[in-house]
C-alpha cells in the first residue's frame, strides 16, 4: 500500500504513487504551472473549455492535470499558480506524451466530480520543480518538446512589439543562452518577462527556465518560454553554480555550437541535387546550378505582421536533377535580367525541407547568392549545360499542386472540370496533369446527422522510413 502524508486527521496520497490502480485519493499539492483556458470541440460537435496545470507535492513528484467542461469554467478563476490546494475526484490515465511534458507516467483528468480547495502554504513543497536538460541533449531530441534549462545568457536583443495575425499586441525579447556542453540556443521571452530592464540581462547572468518549448526554425532549434513557465534570474541550484563556474573559468572564451543556426549546427556543405534527393530532411546545404526558370517577385505579410518579399527560382545541375529555391528580400528584388539566360548561381546556406511530397529550398538570411561564380564547380555546371544539359531530361525534386509551375505541374494543361472528366475516359498509361481553377463550393460539417469538427488534434511523430508526419487523430 502507498504511503500517505498526514496533516492532523487528514491523509494525503503522494503524487509519486498516483496510478490507474488507485481510484480514490486526495492529494495536497502546489500549482507550479497553469496554462491558458482554451476552447475545444468534442467528437459530438459540442464545444467546451479546458485548461492544464502541473501539481507538485512533498514527495517531490510532479504530475500534469487537465480540467474540462464546467469544472474548467468553475476552477480557472479560483486556481492560482504558486498556491497550494487539496484535490480529489479526478480520473487517472496514461500520460499523452504528445502534450504532457511531465515525467510522471500518468496524468489526471478533472471533470464533474472534481473537488478543489485552497489550503495554507506548505513550505515543504518547492515553488518550482526543475528537471534540467543540457543543451547538447536538446540538440538531439525529437521536436517539438519542452525542457527546463540552466544556462548563462551570452547575448540579448532589444524588446520588439508587433501585432499577431489574430490581432493581438505582442512583446518579445530574444536571448541567447549557453551551458557547459559548449552549446548555445536562442530563447524567446514574452510579455512582462521581455519588458524587464536591459541591465537585468547584462553581465552574463545565469538563468533557470522552466517550460521552454523547443521547435524547428529555419533548419535550427529555437526555444520559447511558455506563458505558464518560470524564469529565475538568481538561481542557487548546484547546476547553476556549475554553469557559473564553467563560464568564468573557460566558457566565455569557448567556441560555442549554436543549435539555433542551421549554418553552424547541421550544414552539409556543397552538394549536387542527386545526392540531396537522398538526404534526411530538414538539412542545410550549398548548391551550384543553372537557373532554368524563375518567378516574378511576390510581396506578402507574414503571420507576425512583417512585410516580406520573395522570388522562387528553379535550378538544375550536372546530376540531371532540379529543385525550387526561394530567395528573400533584396536578393529577390534584383532585376529580372539577372535571372534570364540560364546563369550559373552558387547558393550558400539553403534550408531544404519536405513540401507537398517533394523537396524545396529556402535561402537563409545568413546565406549568400552569387551569379556566375568563378569556381571549378561553377565551370563544371556551365560546361554540362552547354554540352547538352539544356536539352537533357531532368528529374524534379520539387512538387507543386494547385496549378503551380514546378514539378509535374510545369506542363499542366489548362482545363475545366468537365474537360478533365472527358479526358479521363481516354487517358492511357502516361500520366497527364491538368490545371483546373476552382471555387470551394461545399464543406461537409455533418456525417450521418452528427456534427463533425473541421479539425482535430493530430499525431506529429514522423512515419517510419519517411519525413512525413503521422497525422492520425490523437486523444483530446
Amino acid at each position: 500500500m502507498a504511503a500517505v502524508a498526514q496533516q492532523g486527521e487528514q491523509s494525503f496520497f503522494p503524487i509519486s504513487e498516483i496510478s490507474t490502480y488507485h481510484a480514490k485519493w486526495v492529494i495536497r499539492a502546489r500549482v507550479t504551472m497553469k496554462g491558458l483556458q482554451r476552447s475545444f470541440s468534442g467528437r459530438d460537435g459540442k464545444s467546451g473549455q479546458v485548461f492544464n496545470v502541473q501539481l507538485l507535492d512533498e514527495s517531490g513528484s510532479e504530475i500534469s492535470a487537465s480540467f474540462f467542461g464546467a469544472v474548467a469554467e468553475m476552477y480557472f478563476p479560483k486556481i492560482e499558480q504558486g498556491k497550494c490546494y487539496t484535490l480529489t475526484g479526478g480520473s487517472v490515465r496514461i500520460a499523452n506524451r504528445q502534450y504532457n511534458r511531465c515525467n510522471h507516467r500518468y496524468e489526471i483528468v478533472f471533470d464533474r466530480n472534481a473537488q478543489v480547495e485552497e489550503v495554507a502554504d506548505i513550505a515543504m513543497i518547492e515553488t518550482v520543480k526543475y528537471t534540467f536538460t543540457d543543451l547538447h541533449a536538446v540538440g538531439n531530441k525529437t521536436m517539438p518538446f519542452s525542457a527546463d534549462l540552466c544556462c548563462v545568457i551570452t547575448s540579448v536583443k532589444p524588446v520588439v512589439s508587433f501585432t499577431s495575425k489574430d490581432g493581438k499586441d505582442l512583446t518579445k525579447r530574444e536571448i541567447t543562452v549557453a551551458d557547459d556542453t559548449s552549446t548555445s540556443i536562442s530563447i524567446a521571452l514574452w510579455g512582462e518577462r521581455a519588458k524587464q530592464e536591459d541591465k537585468i540581462f547584462e553581465g552574463n547572468p545565469v538563468i533557470c527556465l522552466k517550460g521552454v518549448l523547443v521547435r524547428e526554425f529555419n533548419g535550427g532549434r529555437n526555444g520559447s518560454l511558455m506563458e505558464a513557465g518560470a524564469m529565475d534570474m538568481t538561481p542557487k541550484f548546484p547546476e547553476a553554480e556549475r554553469v557559473r563556474a564553467w563560464w568564468s573559468q573557460s566558457g566565455a572564451s569557448t567556441n560555442l555550437t549554436n543549435i539555433s543556426s542551421a549554418l553552424s549546427s547541421n550544414r552539409e556543405g556543397l552538394m549536387d541535387l542527386k545526392t540531396l534527393s537522398e538526404k534526411t530532411l530538414p538539412c542545410a546545404v550549398d548548391l551550384c546550378g543553372v537557373v532554368v526558370s524563375f518567378r516574378p517577385i511576390f510581396s506578402f505579410t507574414s503571420k507576425e505582421g512583417k512585410e516580406l518579399v520573395k522570388r522562387e527560382i528553379t535550378i538544375a545541375d550536372d546530376s540531371a536533377m532540379s529543385m525550387s529555391v526561394t530567395v528573400w528580400g533584396d536578393r529577390a528584388k534584383q532585376d529580372d535580367k539577372l535571372f534570364e539566360g540560364n546563369p550559373v548561381v552558387f547558393i550558400q546556406g539553403v534550408l531544404v525541407k519536405e513540401w507537398n511530397g517533394g523537396r524545396s529550398g529556402s535561402l537563409l538570411e545568413a546565406g549568400s547568392l552569387t551569379f556566375k561564380p568563378e569556381t571549378p564547380e561553377g565551370q563544371k555546371v556551365q560546361q554540362w549545360w552547354f554540352a547538352g544539359g539544356s536539352s537533357q531530361s531532368i528529374g524534379q525534386l520539387s512538387q507543386e499542386g494547385g496549378g503551380g509551375t514546378r514539378g509535374p505541374a510545369a506542363n499542366a494543361k489548362p482545363a475545366t472540370v468537365a474537360e478533365m472528366r472527358q479526358a479521363s475516359e481516354t487517358v492511357g498509361a502516361e500520366v497527364q496533369v491538368f490545371n483546373v481553377p476552382c471555387r470551394l463550393a461545399l464543406v461537409q460539417t455533418t456525417k450521418k446527422g452528427e456534427m463533425q469538427p473541421l479539425y482535430y488534434l493530430a499525431c506529429q511523430e514522423p512515419r517510419a522510413g519517411t519525413t512525413l508526419l503521422c497525422n492520425k487523430r490523437v486523444s483530446e
